[in-house]
């Protein structure tokens, strides 16, 4: 508390004076912050705003490409995925007939029968984890 004449006189300890604190707390959420915060880093040190502005933009853009090569990556893996069960799809069931054809019944049906039960459930569990992965989103 000050006196006239600019002296500091210390609070007195009267319970009637009131007294008050105050506290003001500020945030903001995001890459940028407010307008008046820029403005006010601009007069500190000019070209300091623009180059946050530069900042967010540039994190934006090289978040926005790890998205398309994550995506990118993720079809290229599937339709390899499946390329490959295809030709493991195919062999499987030429290998069975072959042996039905020379006599070997029981393994034909073994070796076809297991290829394609064994794909089909590949391709169930492999939808229900993208299902269960898309609900987890």
């Amino acid at each position: 508390m000050l006196k006239a004449g600019g002296q500091f006189a210390p609070p007195t300890d009267n319970p009637a004076t009131p007294r008050h604190l105050t506290q003001q707390i500020t945030q903001y959420q995001g890459p940028i912050p407010r307008a008046e915060d820029l403005r006010a880093y601009e007069l500190v040190v000019p070209g300091l705003a623009d180059r946050i502005v530069h900042m967010a933009e540039s994190e934006t853009l090289h978040r926005h490409e790890m998205e398309t090569v994550t995506v990118q990556s993720t079809f290229r893996e599937r339709a390899r995925g499946q390329r490959y069960g295809l030709a493991i799809g195919i062999v499987g069931v030429l290998a069975g007939a072959a042996c039905v054809l020379t006599g070997h019944d029981w393994a034909g049906a073994g070796i076809g029968g297991g290829t394609v039960v064994s794909l089909v459930s590949a391709f169930v569990y492999g939808r229900r984890m993208e299902s269960k992965e898309s609900k987890d989103e």
